[in-house]
């Protein structure tokens, strides 16, 4: 059943809950909740019931569904998801095994020494 482990849920779904707990409801409050995990972690939902169908799928779908894109795009551009490396160490060693300092990479890389410096390990 699980597609995703984890997903977004803003404090205004929250605040729904609590409505519907303040309003006498927990009960839809309760089947909310498990509908928006439902949904954030299969992609599906289970009720019947079109007021909660109606809440998830107008608040919670198109922000959950944005929010697995994203990290999918993050995921596919870096190992453990976030953004791929700015300035690849491999690229470095390229130009130093061409004979360029580490002032000449820096220059060519559009990063500060110091950054050659800390991803080759001022072996040079």
């Amino acid at each position: 059943m699980n597609e995703k482990e984890n997903f977004v849920f803003l404090a205004s779904w929250a605040e729904a809950i609590e409505a519907y707990d303040k309003a006498g409801q927990p009960e839809l409050g309760g089947e909310l909740a498990k509908q928006i995990v439902y949904y954030g972690t299969s992609g599906q939902m289970t009720t019947d019931n079109p007021l909660i169908e109606g809440f998830v799928k107008a608040m919670c779908v198109a922000i959950i569904d944005k929010s697995k894109k994203k990290y999918g795009v993050c995921k596919a551009n870096g190992n453990k998801g976030g953004r791929p490396t700015q300035f690849p160490v491999e690229k470095m060693l390229e130009l130093r095994d061409a004979g360029l300092s580490n002032d000449e990479i820096a220059t060519k890389m559009g990063c500060s020494v110091q950054t050659v410096n800390n991803k080759l390990g001022d072996e040079i």
